[in-house]
């Protein structure tokens, strides 16, 4: 028998160096006395986005401007939670739901380390986005690692949907379902190769390549975290795709971008790729929608 999923989401405010957490009363049912993000439950017939919003009103009486996606955790079976990073609200927060919360703190990323917190995963995550590293590593990964991509992948694949479909059409993508399939495909594909991007301990974006002939290649997945989308690391992940194909002969690369995925289709025009004839229907969520089919020639480059 399926387990009826619940999706949660919850808000990052970031101010002078502080993270605004809330303190759940120590008579809640559930994760008690202990400090949380902002947020709850994700109603039908919303988005994260608009669930975020709809939360930080009752709880803090703010209003969320703006918000990226970070992180995607099951605290628990039959649990998503969407952790959102809020770049832009109005208000001032309060404990506008004593009900829930007995108060509310701001927080340095020295001072989470000794909070009893909801989800231990929170303090990597929110000290990675308190202070960020300037340090970028993009690698090709020989270990598994396959957990780090399937969260990365299912939360950009549900920011890039929510942009696309309507609510009643987006699907929702869970990380373990993801890693465990590109954990498969790895063993059933030798030639699979994938190259992350990694800020200390986390990971940040991925490129996925496969051999489809000795000479032609395709470019699986490229995927960057959301708040990391505009500083240049896809650029990276590109150029270490390609060095790789480069360097085992190939003379082609390939890949599949939806028709209407404008910022994927603007990368790919920007680092000379171009559309082929070839196109065909994939389905999402059940609505259907065009893809279309891009090239690059490594005959006459060097990157």
């Amino acid at each position: 028998m399926a387990v009826a999923r619940s999706w949660l989401v919850g808000g990052v405010f970031r101010c002078g160096g502080r993270v605004l957490l809330c303190r759940r009363r120590a008579d809640r049912d559930f994760y008690p006395d202990v400090w949380d993000l902002p947020g709850g439950h994700v109603e039908a017939g919303e988005d994260d986005t608009s669930a975020l919003v709809r939360e930080c009103g009752e709880e803090l009486a703010v209003h969320v401007i703006s918000s990226a996606g970070v992180a995607l955790l099951e605290p628990s079976p039959g649990m998503s939670f969407s952790v959102r990073v809020v770049s832009g609200w109005r208000g001032n927060p309060r404990n506008a739901a004593p009900e829930e919360h007995s108060e509310i703190g701001w927080f340095t990323a020295a001072e989470l380390e000794a909070l009893p917190v909801a989800d231990r995963r929170y303090v990597p995550l929110l000290t990675g986005l308190l202070h960020p590293s300037a340090r970028l590593e993009i690698r090709r990964e020989d270990s598994d690692v396959w957990a780090s991509v399937g969260a990365l992948h299912a939360l950009s694949q549900q920011e890039t949907y929510t942009a696309l479909l309507p609510v009643c059409d987006r699907p929702r993508f869970r990380p373990a379902d993801l890693a465990e399939k590109w954990r498969a495909r790895a063993v059933r594909e030798s030639g699979l190769v994938l190259h992350g991007g990694w800020s200390d301990d986390q990971l940040i974006g991925f490129a996925v390549t496969t051999r489809l002939t000795p000479a032609i290649f395709e470019l699986n997945s490229l995927h960057v975290r959301p708040d990391w989308r505009g500083r240049g690391l896809a650029d990276w992940l590109h150029r270490a795709a390609v060095a790789h194909v480069n360097g085992q002969g190939g003379l082609e690369l390939r890949l599949w971008v939806l028709e209407q995925n404008l910022r994927a289709r603007r990368f790919y025009d920007k680092h000379g790729w171009r559309r082929t004839e070839d196109s065909r229907i994939v389905t999402v969520g059940g609505t259907p929608l065009p893809a279309i089919a891009y090239a690059y020639s490594l005959r006459c480059r060097g990157d």
